[in-house]
């Protein structure tokens, strides 16, 4: 049993200053000190790859800022937000002269305030002594954006924001954060050495040092920026940390998880099987540029019963504005179905599309006028549900900012790319998004599949009762969700040759019917339905009865539409 106080926790400083008086044992002090750089990497490794030490840590979401002193050990859940924050040169170690006798020694202040590594009695020979600089790529990180409350211990303590340090960086962080007027922490992570690369958007865990320290960028050089020191950081894949003892037990007894997930979601979207099974497709889809096997497949779900948004007043009484990311600020059938996703997917952003969100805010990262990259509201984590809650939608005019703000919502919902807007050059990089809209009637964003809600179940909605799932049901669905979205999955010589004889013989009878003849989107589409539904069941292999499935999945949607 890995102990409850690993010395690398308790005293870090210490910890890392002991590594180098043993590698000083082994090499001369300059060559130990520049080696310690890598010991240090490889030691928390070692150590942080267990997650029994990485719970021990004190999580920086969850505590007071104002409380944290420097060299404290945090660990931060969060987004790369901006890979490039700023480039900069660190000391490692410094050459000390004894002030007697001219003696000089090195030490390793790499992780440590340099100034208070000047013992007693000695100088500091050169405070820029270029033979033990290293290069520091720094990332600006943010909270994940639209992180489900199930994931956050105590999040965001009220008073983050009052901190004078961070009133500050106010200007500066918001713009940095994807969903405006929302709570979110935020912190510069500084490696040192060998950089991992980290990519925009990309969801990481990183442990390190906090310090209040100056940061090399252009137009804020003097600020003290809330800093971590990295000793050690991982991918996040699936936006959370995942059990493997769950996994396990989901693949014994998915069967009756899938069934109750699928209960689960047809209760929030008015009792409707259908939708409730493309939903659930939905949730365990990826998009086609992050190479995996299940393709892009956004959706819409229309007939939506029209309902007004309850109405919220401020604080000073006037009636408050709709907001990004905010049940409240959803009508109730859309809430419903907002707070049944959001208990069972890592991360939820949900826009209640108004003209006036369209015009206002940055959708897309912007670093064309500014120092440093700008957010937008569509710079989320991969894996990241987005719903789009047309209901909301108001009479108005859009500007130039709101058309280019619709333009970026349907290229990364149809082609999962998203913008990103630097000087003299305009990127686009792959996104992983999934894309919900909601609309009472025909939707303003295209999605790759249309389902109209059944005006029956609407009626009868109020009739419905739920069976509500308890936690541990709750956990096994997102362990479900996470599974089977990875498994492997590929399709039988055999069975594709079904496919493409039934797609050439329904291509034969619309022809001979005057029809208009099934597309190769349209088969495309059919293909992603097939391949998700035979993986919501973990089958590896399409099976010839997975595939008759979702043809009459696909037939009783069509049905609706044109009924």
């Amino acid at each position: 049993m890995p102990s409850l106080n690993h010395p690398s926790i308790d005293n870090p400083r210490v910890f890392i200053q002991n590594l180098f008086e043993k590698n000083k044992l082994e090499a001369e002090a300059s060559y130990a000190a520049r080696k310690t750089v890598e010991t240090v990497h490889a030691e928390y490794k070692n150590i942080f790859d267990k997650a029994v030490y990485r719970a021990q840590i004190p999580d920086f979401e969850a505590i007071d800022i104002q409380t944290i002193e420097s060299g404290t050990i945090i660990r931060f859940q969060c987004m790369i937000q901006d890979p490039n924050f700023s480039k900069e040169m660190k000391l490692y170690a410094i050459e000390l002269e004894n002030i007697n006798n001219s003696e000089k020694d090195i030490d390793f202040v790499l992780y440590s305030n340099k100034t208070e590594k000047v013992k007693s009695g000695w100088n500091l020979v050169d405070d820029l002594d270029t033979r033990f600089m290293i290069d520091t790529e720094t990332n600006f990180c943010t909270s994940i954006p639209g992180r489900s409350i199930w994931l956050k211990n105590n999040p965001n303590p009220s008073n983050y924001f009052e901190s004078s340090k961070i009133k500050d960086l106010l200007a500066v962080s918001k713009g940095r954060f994807p969903i405006p007027d929302t709570d979110h922490r935020f912190a510069v992570a500084k490696y040192y050495g060998e950089s991992p690369n980290y990519k925009a958007n990309q969801a990481v865990e990183v442990i390190g040092l906090f310090a209040w320290d100056q940061c090399c960028t252009e137009d804020s050089s003097e600020k003290l920026w809330p800093v971590m020191h990295i000793l050690y950081s991982r991918p996040l894949p699936d936006l959370y940390s995942r059990s493997l003892s769950s996994s396990l037990k989901i693949k014994s007894n998915f069967t009756d998880i899938r069934h109750r997930c699928i209960e689960y979601l047809q209760a929030a979207i008015c009792g409707d099987p259908l939708i409730a099974q493309y939903l659930l497709l939905l949730l365990i889809s990826k998009s086609n540029s992050t190479l995996e096997k299940a393709g892009r497949f956004s959706m819409c779900i229309t007939g939506i019963p029209s309902q007004p948004v309850p109405v919220q007043n401020s604080d000073n009484g006037e009636s408050r504005s709709l907001k990004i990311c905010d049940i409240n600020s959803h009508q109730p059938t859309a809430a419903k179905i907002l707070s049944t996703l959001e208990s069972i997917l890592p991360a939820v952003v949900s826009i209640p599309l108004t003209i006036s969100i369209l015009n206002s805010y940055s959708w897309i990262p912007n670093a064309e006028n500014v120092s440093g990259l700008i957010s937008g509201v569509l710079q989320l984590c991969p894996k990241t549900l987005v719903v789009v809650d047309e209901t909301t939608l108001d009479e108005g005019v859009l500007n130039e900012k709101g058309l280019q703000n619709l333009n970026s919502l349907q290229k990364v919902f149809h082609e999962q790319k998203l913008q990103f807007m630097y000087p003299y050059q305009h990127i686009e990089i792959d996104t992983d998004i999934k894309g919900l809209i909601l609309s009472c009637k025909n939707s303003i964003v295209k999605a790759d599949v249309n389902i109209p809600l059944d005006k029956i179940y609407v009626d009868q909605s109020n009739e419905l009762i739920a069976n509500s799932p308890n936690a541990v049901e709750l956990d096994s669905f997102r362990e479900y969700l996470s599974d089977v979205s990875s498994q492997k999955f590929f399709i039988p010589a055999e069975i594709s040759s079904v496919i493409s004889e039934e797609y050439a013989s329904a291509r034969k009878i619309a022809h001979q019917k005057n029809e208009s003849l099934p597309s190769q989107d349209d088969l495309m589409i059919q293909l992603t339905i097939a391949r998700l539904l035979s993986q919501s069941k973990m089958e590896q292999a399409l099976s010839l009865e997975t595939w008759n499935e979702s043809v009459k999945m696909e037939q009783e949607r069509k049905k609706r539409i044109s009924a």
